[in-house]
């Protein structure tokens, strides 16, 4: 965990994130805070047995906290523009590989080296392997962290595109006639374009499993069992309900500040 003279600077920063890319873990988080906020105006009279219900643990646990929700933002932030930058580079693909194949025509090679390219250039192009998902749709299917199952389809047909595309340019390479006077058609614009897809889809590749790993550290510091947030608080309010009592005003303030369990 954070030490405790970092806890204002990690809460400061989670607030400026966009709390909308994680209602649920957020909601959480701020309302332990609340919660942590009563605790505090109890005074001495809160003074529990167990170490984790302590005040300063639960200071360092909801820094915590807040710092992991703004390490998910972020790394949320890198995955959609990772995302938006790859389908950027494949817009016009298609069109780009019908111009390579007219291209190789022109030199009139064999029949069966056309039949060879004609049929890469069938499964770069057609029908998309997925649909186009906008950057808003790609944020709210991160947001109910349901992007491993699009991600997975998605990852599936660029590196599809991507190992086709090489082989394109190796059968071209090798067609001695392949010499055209347009940069971006050449053997070495060709092969500029391959890096930069290769590039980009391997970025998506980088920022999901960093986002991945961040929302595993976030999930264990809100719902590991006894030391997560969630059991924390939980505790938290069983030992005001039991010091105050049921019916006393210090419970009514906090008995429905509500935080929600995390199945795995």
């Amino acid at each position: 965990m954070l030490e405790s003279n970092n806890n204002q600077e990690s809460s400061n920063a989670a607030k400026s994130s966009h709390r909308t890319y994680q209602t649920g873990h957020a909601k959480n988080v701020y309302n332990f805070e609340t919660l942590l906020n009563y605790v505090t105006a109890y005074g001495e009279i809160y003074n529990p047995a167990k170490e984790i219900l302590k005040k300063e643990n639960l200071q360092i646990l909801m820094a915590q906290a807040f710092h992991n929700l703004s390490e998910v933002n972020t790394a949320l932030s890198t995955y959609t523009s990772a995302v938006t930058a790859r389908e950027e580079s494949f817009m016009g693909f298609d069109t780009f590989i019908t111009n390579v194949y007219l291209t190789l025509k022109a030199f009139e090679p064999s029949k069966n080296v056309l039949d060879d390219a004609l049929s890469y250039v069938k499964k770069l192009k057609g029908k998309r392997v997925v649909p186009k998902v906008s950057l808003e749709e790609i944020t709210a299917l991160s947001e109910n962290e349901k992007e491993v199952k699009y991600n997975s389809v998605a990852q599936l047909g660029y590196d599809t595109r991507v190992e086709n595309f090489d082989r394109l340019i190796a059968l071209l390479s090798a067609i001695p006639s392949y010499k055209p006077n347009e940069a971006h058609l050449s053997i070495e614009g060709l092969k500029a374009k391959y890096n930069d897809l290769k590039a980009k889809n391997i970025a998506v590749k980088e920022a999901t499993t960093a986002l991945s790993n961040i929302r595993m550290a976030r999930n264990k510091t809100l719902y590991f069992p006894e030391t997560g947030l969630y059991s924390v608080a939980i505790g938290v309010k069983s030992y005001v309900r039991a010091i105050f009592g049921l019916f006393s005003p210090q419970y009514k303030q906090i008995k429905n500040i509500s935080f929600s369990p995390k199945k795995f």
